[in-house]
């Protein structure tokens, strides 16, 4: 991992860089992967603040994107299982 340092007048900033990719996956996406889990449970969990997201869009078309290493942590599922 590598360390980014910025500095300005009054401040110093250290911003690590991250190899590994964030992945995002909708709720269809997450269905499909984590077997037995339902849409509507997974939506209790977004709205419950148990597992992370980002809300893209408003209103209808809103669609929430779940963060999948939140998603999978939260199932209980650990790195060695993939």
């Amino acid at each position: 991992m590598t360390d980014i340092i910025r500095e300005t007048k009054n401040e110093t900033t250290t911003v690590s860089t991250n190899p590994n990719k964030i992945k995002m996956l909708s709720i269809k996406e997450c269905l499909e992967l984590v077997e037995g889990l339902t849409e509507y449970t997974l939506r209790q969990l977004v709205i419950q603040k148990k597992v992370k997201c980002i809300r893209a869009g408003e209103g209808k078309r809103g669609k929430f994107l779940i963060n999948l290493d939140s998603l999978l942590s939260y199932m209980g599922y650990s790195e060695n299982m993939q």
